[in-house]
């Protein structure tokens, strides 16, 4: 779990920056942080004993963490692209990459 849990925490501060522009992006990045937090942090455990002590058995709370896992990687595939660095034209007039 540490290293899924490191593989989240040190992409999501790239990839959460580059969907907001500078104007919003510390407004964007704190409401949606403390929302999901208020969601996920304070509902799914309450759900997840629910689950549990409506069936009895761990199948629903894992079919429960698998449907939220669908559900984060639907989010992040339909995510729009992140803006790439644009190109600029050299002095001759040629196309040239910014170098990543």
């Amino acid at each position: 779990m540490s290293i899924c849990h490191a593989a989240m925490i040190g992409t999501q501060p790239s990839f959460f920056t580059e969907l907001f522009t500078t104007k919003v992006r510390y407004s964007g990045l704190a409401l949606g942080h403390e929302l999901s937090g208020v969601f996920a942090g304070g509902l799914a455990p309450f759900i997840a004993t629910a689950l549990l002590a409506w069936q009895g058995s761990y199948w629903p709370v894992a079919v429960f963490l698998a449907l939220l896992s669908v559900i984060s990687v639907v989010t992040v595939i339909l995510a729009p692209e992140p803006t790439r660095p644009s190109r600029v034209r050299s002095h001759s007039g040629t196309a040239a990459a910014h170098a990543e």
